[in-house]
């Protein structure tokens, strides 16, 4: 299965790369989370914790010596116009934003930007592509689906660092409450601005969401979750990335409505969390009753920390911090207990 997502990822790339990638060892392959393709240097796979180079003869090292196959502008070229489907004019918002996901594997580009009226138009002379391995990863989001046992469907922000899992956690949350993990079968609707929850563009979805969820692929945020509310009744809306005042505003809506929003948010903790401009607009509403941080610094959808804002709300004091070898315990008394952060007073002060 981890060998078939890679295989999955690479599929986009110019015969000449997809060739040298598949031969690969299939250790490398189940563990590889980025490709990495810069114009005159190394092909590059990152691992968690561990970077190897693509040598010319196959096989990989660790280290950038002689031998390593050196990536040309025209495996840059032919790659960028097969990941956009031989119709590069047809993406040129995505281009714009300086990534394309194809089928659920986000793809990031650099290049030489164009400029009119102070807005990027297109980019020229692309130079850099990273490829991000997504993938599938059943009972990451365990924790979760055991709170929501203890105390039935509450908004959740999952906060983490680029590529610390947040994404693989929404799918494999959405896949287990949408199959009746919790002993019905939640209605969900994914907003899913990307395509990288359901893993979707020009074929059918290619990610295992469940038998009670829909997908709201492509809409903005505040669009998509403003039409679920209003065609498809969900209880629960899941979406990724959330980060603007319009996100929140979209957010704010959906708990006005009675439905419980699961979302993520880049932040590699709950201090910077607290320093964004919409952290506050986002407690004030009671939008979300816990927040779990992931770690960054081991493997993917290792949750780190788990704020208990419900309690906060109820009287609690302060916002109480678990440990993650705590275990499944949410009842606001655990040992291990960070006091250290007072949620309730950023609220109060505005800060």
């Amino acid at each position: 299965m981890e060998q078939n997502m890679f295989e999955q990822a690479v599929d986009v790339l110019c015969d000449n790369i997809k060739g040298r990638l598949q031969g690969i060892a299939g250790q490398i392959k189940n563990n590889a989370i980025e490709i990495r393709m810069r114009t005159g240097l190394p092909l590059m796979i990152n691992m968690v914790g561990e970077s190897v180079f693509l040598l010319k003869n196959g096989g990989v090292t660790c280290n950038n010596r002689p031998g390593v196959y050196l990536i040309t502008d025209e495996d840059i070229q032919q790659s960028f116009r097969k990941i956009c489907g031989y119709s590069v004019h047809s993406y040129q918002n995505e281009i714009c934003n300086g990534y394309l996901t194809v089928k659920g594997n986000r793809i990031g580009f650099c290049g030489t930007a164009v400029v009119e009226d102070g807005k990027i138009t297109t980019l020229r002379k692309i130079t850099s592509l990273n490829i991000r391995i997504a993938r599938q990863i059943h009972n990451t989001a365990d924790q979760i689906v055991s709170l929501f046992h203890q105390k039935g469907l509450c908004g959740v922000l999952i906060l983490g660092a680029p590529a610390t899992g947040k994404t693989t956690m929404l799918k494999d949350l959405v896949r287990q409450l949408a199959n009746g993990s919790i002993g019905r079968f939640v209605q969900i609707s994914v907003v899913d601005e990307r395509g990288e929850i359901a893993g979707e563009r020009g074929d059918p979805f290619c990610n295992d969401l469940g038998v009670s969820s829909d997908v709201l692929s492509g809409y903005p945020k505040g669009k998509g979750m403003e039409t679920a509310i209003r065609t498809m009744a969900p209880e629960m809306i899941v979406c990724d990335e959330i980060g603007s005042r319009e996100d929140a505003a979209a957010v704010a809506e959906a708990v006005n409505s009675g439905v419980k929003v699961v979302a993520t948010m880049h932040a590699g903790s709950m201090e910077e969390f607290l320093r964004k401009p919409i952290a506050k607009p986002l407690l004030d509403i009671g939008a979300f009753d816990y927040v779990f941080v992931l770690d960054g610094s081991g493997p993917k959808c290792l949750v780190k920390q788990v704020f208990d804002l419900e309690h906060l709300r109820k009287g609690g004091g302060k916002a109480f911090s678990y440990d993650q070898n705590i275990g499944n315990d949410f009842c606001g008394d655990s040992v291990g207990v960070d006091r250290t952060l007072d949620v309730l007073e950023f609220i109060k002060k505005g800060e």
